[in-house]
């Protein structure tokens, strides 16, 4: 666990400096990316990250969750709302997030 908490802690130090000594530092600059460690960690978490972690809740949602566990969690909601609602778990949503998450990234 100290090794985690290390290699955590260096890596919110890289991101602390990126606001001072690191300012200029460019890791992925070779390939062309101009953003320090704080922009890598940004662009990464918001472009990539959530997109995904967005597609798996609509994924297990739609294709994991039971039945009689969504009737439980809609009580009072109508047959056809919880219809609606696990298509659009199962269809709609990961192919809206989907196209998102290809226009985030090219």
């Amino acid at each position: 666990t100290w090794l985690t908490g290390l290699a955590t802690w260096v890596l919110g130090l890289g991101s602390v400096l990126s606001f001072s000594t690191l300012s200029d530092f460019a890791p992925l600059g070779f390939m062309g990316v101009d953003m320090n460690i704080f922009g890598l960690a940004d662009f990464t978490v918001a472009n990539l990250v959530l997109p995904v972690n967005a597609l798996l809740i609509a994924a297990f949602c739609g294709w994991g969750l039971k039945q009689s566990i969504a009737d439980q969690e809609f009580p009072r909601s109508t047959q056809v709302w919880r219809r609606y609602w696990r298509l659009t778990n199962r269809f709609i949503a990961p192919i809206a997030i989907g196209i998102v998450l290809v226009d985030l990234l090219f």
